[in-house]
């Protein structure tokens, strides 16, 4: 009888854990960033994979490479009703992605299904390096060697760069885009130690942090100071480059992206839980 008794009672402690940490998992919708074509991570980068480890569905939306916040959105909204038609989710922003996510839950009333919004790496308040490349491309004259490189690595994202400049963003679209009170929000931070050389693989973010440290940003992934990065509850900083953070690219002898799918998981849990 006694051993009766312990062995119902550690079986009542085990069901009264597996209620207190189990949760319904909605499904992740994933808004990448401008410049990248969202096969990249349908078909090459293994987010979805790694979020299915961890008892995630993730879903990447097919919104455009090089467009406008505005239309990047509206797709992003097209593609959330395809990939989710009911039922509440999450959505995850990469970069401009998160800024597609915060004026799609605005215009299309998703805070009544979206149960929370993380951004990574996102410019919320714009970048410099964005404000560099109009600049230049908007005065005539002689470009230096420095500025012709600039120019002619994002040539093709130009236009879609002038809704990553600071004024945009702190005088425009952050008066007319406000968070939903039905979401929460959270915002994941970055930033390459120095030596830069040494702790990314990807040698434009050599160049493009020379030129933000001109610019008199400290701290950035090599694309975003990291002060811009901050929107909602902010979470603890972590050492990355803008795109190590989202695939498996060594960085500083690790392959961080896993660590920061760890955390993702654990945001995404904390709100299905509250």
């Amino acid at each position: 009888m006694k051993y009766r008794m312990i062995g119902i009672f550690f079986l009542l402690n085990l069901i009264l854990c597996f209620n207190l940490y189990a949760s319904e998992k909605y499904p992740i919708v994933f808004a990448h960033g401008a410049g990248v074509p969202y096969q990249l991570f349908d078909d090459l980068i293994p987010l979805k994979e790694e979020f299915k480890k961890r008892g995630y569905t993730l879903y990447v939306a097919q919104t455009p490479a090089h467009e406008s916040v505005e239309l990047r959105a509206k797709k992003l909204f097209d593609e959330i009703k395809r990939l989710v038609p009911e039922g509440k989710f999450h959505l995850l922003g990469h970069s401009m992605g998160g800024l597609d996510a915060r004026l799609a839950i605005q215009e299309y009333n998703l805070g009544e299904r979206c149960l929370s919004l993380l951004t990574i790496a996102t410019p919320h308040y714009g970048s410099p390096l964005a404000d560099k490349l109009i600049e230049i491309v908007d005065r005539p004259g002689k470009r230096t060697s420095a500025e012709q490189w600039l120019v002619d690595r994002f040539n093709d994202e130009i236009a879609t760069f002038r809704n990553l400049t600071t004024d945009f963003l702190v005088n425009d679209f952050n008066q007319k885009v406000y968070d939903d009170p039905r979401v929460e929000y959270f915002s994941m931070g970055f930033y390459i130690p120095d030596p830069v050389i040494q702790y990314t693989s990807i040698p434009m973010f050599w160049k493009t942090d020379d030129i933000l440290d001109d610019e008199g940003v400290a701290l950035s992934d090599g694309m975003v100071p990291l002060n811009s990065m901050y929107w909602g509850n902010i979470l603890p900083d972590s050492h990355g480059d803008h795109y190590a953070i989202i695939g498996p690219i060594p960085f500083g002898g690790e392959i961080i992206y896993q660590q920061m799918i760890l955390k993702m998981v654990q945001i995404f849990s904390l709100v299905e839980k509250n």
